[in-house]
């Protein structure tokens, strides 16, 4: 099967992983209001049309006052390899900084530039033209087209998902490309629940390791995860007065992932202090 790969680069909670779940149909990226929270690359792989596309999901562009300019130009070299850039900006964004140094960065690249506008059911019609006609100058290459769409109610997904796969690859089939392991994907699923839960309080650093997984025999699957944060400040917010916290993050939890897996889920949660940052991220971890 011919592959085609795509770049899927913006701003912090613009719905880069919302967009790519949508696409996928299910969840392959955690996708919460806090901003940076897709800590390392996470591949999604979709098929379309006999064509399959290998999505690159990577953190959100740093619009901080003297970050932008540089995050942007890495944001963009990081998919110079692809075969295309997606790029997913946030059409309901208010007091948004000035995006030259994206704008910039888009027209230096070598390859089709794709701009997403995203979430257009909460933008008057004449903002979003507005909106659309300035960011027309970015699309580049052969292959490059804006997509005005909704990635939370799906609406103009479909025909995003038809133009990447009909891309031109630039190179051989990446037969290689695997999606997120499942012990991994069951972390992230038990990340986002706390993030969402304790958004205000906890860092982005925060850990989550799946230390066992097991299918027992009658059908449901056994899991066991530590919630790994910095301070032991964070492990009493994580906990709750009488565990209630932790149980609601892992009752939250257990039922996405009954949905996801499609059977009876058993999600044992401890949380620790970590006394040190580990240099790499294992198959089971999400931070």
């Amino acid at each position: 099967m011919r592959s085609v790969r795509a770049a899927l680069l913006g701003f912090p909670n613009s719905g880069k992983s919302t967009l790519l779940n949508k696409m996928a149909g299910r969840k392959i990226s955690i996708a919460t209001h806090k901003a940076q929270t897709t800590r390392a690359p996470i591949l999604g792989v979709l098929e379309h049309d006999g064509r399959r596309v290998i999505v690159s999901d990577t953190p959100g562009i740093n619009s901080r006052a003297g970050k932008y300019a540089s995050s942007a130009e890495r944001a963009v070299g990081m998919g110079l390899d692809a075969d295309a850039l997606l790029v997913v900006i946030d059409a309901a964004r208010k007091n948004a900084p000035a995006d030259k140094p994206l704008e910039e960065a888009l027209r230096a690249a070598s390859l089709p530039v794709l701009i997403v506008l995203n979430k257009i059911d909460l933008v008057p019609r004449q903002s979003l033209l507005a909106m659309a006609a300035r960011w027309s100058s970015c699309v580049m290459g052969s292959g490059g087209a804006l997509f005005m769409l909704s990635a939370k109610t799906g609406d103009g997904v479909g025909d995003l998902l038809a133009h990447l796969s009909a891309l031109k690859s630039r190179g051989a089939s990446l037969a290689m490309e695997e999606e997120m392991p499942r012990e991994a994907l069951a972390a992230e699923i038990t990340r986002e629940k706390l993030y969402l839960r304790l958004h205000d309080e906890i860092p982005y650093q925060t850990v989550v390791e799946t230390d066992l997984w097991e299918e027992r025999p009658d059908g449901s699957l056994a899991l066991k995860q530590t919630i790994r944060l910095r301070r032991e400040s964070h492990k009493i917010l994580a906990i709750g007065k009488g565990g209630r916290t932790l149980r609601a993050i892992g009752e939250a939890a257990r039922a996405e992932m009954r949905e996801l897996f499609a059977r009876p889920v058993h999600l044992n949660l401890t949380v620790r202090v970590r006394k040190k940052r580990g240099a790499n991220t294992p198959h089971g971890m999400a931070r």
